[in-house]
Formats: C-alpha cells, structure tokens, sequence
C-alpha cells in the first residue's frame, strides 16, 4: 500500500507555445472490494478515489469527480495548451 496514491504524468517530448497537447496521467491505486457479510457492507477504512485535482502554476487547471467503481490503477487523459511565457 505504499504507492497507494502515487502518480505518472505523460506529455509529449517536444510542446511548442499554443499547441493542443495531451497530457497523461496515470495513478497508482489498488481496487478495493468492498467486503460483505451477511448481505451488508464490512465496516472498515476503505480506500476510494473520489476526486482528483490537476494544478498548474499553482492555479486548478481540471477536476475530475469519481465514484467507487473507478478501476485499478486509473487513467485520466486531458487537452492542455502550454500558457504564453511570462513577460
């Protein structure tokens, strides 16, 4: 459970200024089964994605609200123009 939460990113190698790209991201996380007994949920500290947040510069650029049946090790992939260099 220690790369629980962990993350890779993905850009392509060479991004000029106004380009579209596509950003990847990719995030360590086990799927949790929620356990059963006797038709009703086990009581216990699951371990659910439910929001993931992407910053940039420090300001939000894209949020992503989940539900539990988000699978193993998800992938999320976006559109993102690089931002003119700062005069």
């Amino acid at each position: 459970m220690a790369e629980v939460g962990r993350v890779r990113i993905r850009i392509p190698s060479s991004v000029k200024q106004g380009d579209i790209v596509k950003v990847r991201v990719l995030v360590i996380h086990p799927m949790e089964i929620v356990q059963r007994k006797d038709g009703r949920p086990v009581d216990k500290n699951y371990h659910f994605i439910n929001r993931v947040t992407v910053t940039y510069l420090g300001q939000e650029a894209a949020q992503f609200e989940t539900t539990q049946s988000i699978s193993e090790n998800p992938f999320f992939a976006l559109p993102s123009r690089p931002p003119s260099p700062a005069s």
